[in-house]
């Protein structure tokens, strides 16, 4: 997944990546440098349909919610 995640962020000339703190992990190597980043909380509702625990947000990472 990280390589396809690369891939995606690269080629597609993203400048800015949004994404839910669950995701963030797997793929937070195939970041491109210089890709500004904004982690979101992953809803409750999201959470509860997956089965997902609460993800707390990375060191340095500014909470939206």
């Amino acid at each position: 997944m990280p390589d396809e995640a690369n891939y995606l962020l690269t080629d597609s000339g993203v400048k800015l990546l949004l994404i839910h703190a669950d995701l963030y992990e797997p793929i937070k190597q195939a970041i491109p440098a210089g890709l500004q980043v904004i982690i979101v909380e992953t809803p409750p509702e999201i959470r509860e349909a997956y089965g997902l625990t609460e993800t707390p947000q990375p060191e340095g990472a500014a909470a939206l919610a």
